[in-house]
């Protein structure tokens, strides 16, 4: 049983992100060559950088022994004085990553429930995020920890 540790990244934490990424990545260029473009870096290190900097993203990574298993980049959504929508804040996933060689061991577990703390404590009014259709690994997973589809995003390819 490993002994997993939350914490905000740091710019150190880059080079780990980034090899994450590359998979998440690849995994959507494999599913959806018509929409992501095949590159061999998805994720500069200067946008990663604006991210840390950032005041309302938080970047976040699981850990173990000094080696990063997971990651999640996190956004807070604020709606206020909205004649049509009642004063909420929202904490929005925008990106999240759990290493392919180490998933279904108990990190995304951690790293959700971590993020559904920050929530309660913060007093967000919910956890949210998108995921692609095909990724149904991912949607099963996200049901399991007790999320919903609230609306879907549709496309016609016309060209």
């Amino acid at each position: 049983m490993m002994n997993y540790t939350f914490r905000k990244a740091t710019i150190a934490d880059y080079e780990a992100i980034l090899e994450l990424k590359i998979q998440v990545h690849d995994f959507h260029v494999g599913n959806r060559p018509d929409f992501f473009s095949d590159t061999e870096n998805p994720f500069d290190k200067s946008i990663f950088q604006e991210l840390l900097e950032f005041p309302e993203i938080q970047v976040f990574v699981v850990e173990d022994m000094n080696r990063i298993y997971g990651y999640a980049v996190t956004k807070i959504l604020k709606f206020e004085n909205n004649p049509i929508i009642n004063d909420q804040r929202r904490y929005f996933i925008e990106d999240i990553c759990i290493d392919i060689n180490f998933r279904k061991k108990g990190i995304g577990s951690f790293l959700m429930k971590e993020l559904e703390s920050i929530c309660k404590s913060e007093g967000y009014t919910s956890l949210e995020l998108n995921v692609w259709a095909f990724n149904t690994s991912a949607i099963d997973f996200y049901e399991e920890f007790g999320m919903k589809t609230i609306m879907n995003r549709m496309e016609k390819i016309i060209n």
